[in-house]
């Protein structure tokens, strides 16, 4: 079967297990896992028909449960999205911040929140094979402006936890800025990127905003 055909049938299958069984988690995580068997050893996916199957599969869980800590755990989720060609896993990962925002979903520790960057990481390093004289600026700062978004999304009552939290999401953040416009500066264009991260408090008492600005020449 084409691997269009047989992503389709995927595609159903888990519409139907979320239907029917939607709190057997280990049903819907092998069907994530038939699709990885069934795609490894190919290149990853550019055909756009077969990319659309995998985004409505991926977009499956998001949409039944409206909690992305749920797919969290679901295994096969991420090594699904790695068969996804750079500008569909970045399609994916705006899809997936999308969702945690029009839910208001709450990501309480440093372990989920490091699974999620896994999930996003097409937007917050410069991707292996991603050619950067393509990289739409406007995009780009679009796709930086909702990560940054995320840390209103983190909270823990536990102080300590918190403060993990927060540091390890400013830590990725702000060297996936570097790394990125450190790519870029090879054509010597000038720049100036800034984003509002709040570094103070939680939900409900922000506190202090921090301005990080990143110039590169």
């Amino acid at each position: 079967m084409p691997v269009v055909g047989a992503i389709t049938l995927y595609v159903s299958l888990l519409t139907f297990t979320l239907r029917v069984h939607p709190d057997r988690l280990d049903y819907v995580d092998q069907v994530l896992g038939a699709c990885v068997k069934k795609l490894s050893g190919k290149p990853k996916l550019e055909d756009s028909k077969a990319t659309k199957q995998i985004v409505a599969l991926l977009s499956a869980p998001l949409e039944k449960y409206n909690d992305i800590v749920t797919a969290l755990t679901l295994s096969n989720y991420p090594r699904v999205m790695d068969h996804l060609d750079n500008g569909t896993n970045k399609i994916m990962a705006m899809v997936i911040i999308q969702s945690i925002m029009k839910n208001s979903t709450c990501i309480s520790t440093a372990d989920k929140v490091e699974a999620l960057f896994e999930l996003i990481k097409g937007l917050i390093k410069d991707l292996d094979g991603f050619p950067v004289d393509e990289l739409d600026e406007e995009d780009f700062k679009d796709e930086q402006n909702s990560v940054a978004r995320l840390i209103h999304m983190f909270y823990n009552d536990d102080p300590e936890e918190m403060l993990k939290v927060k540091g390890f999401f400013c830590h990725k953040f702000y060297l996936s800025q570097v790394s990125i416009w450190e790519s870029l500066a090879f054509d010597k264009r000038k720049y100036f990127f800034s984003t509002e991260l709040n570094m103070l408090g939680g939900r409900g008492d922000w506190g202090q905003v921090s301005l990080i600005q990143i110039r590169l020449y």
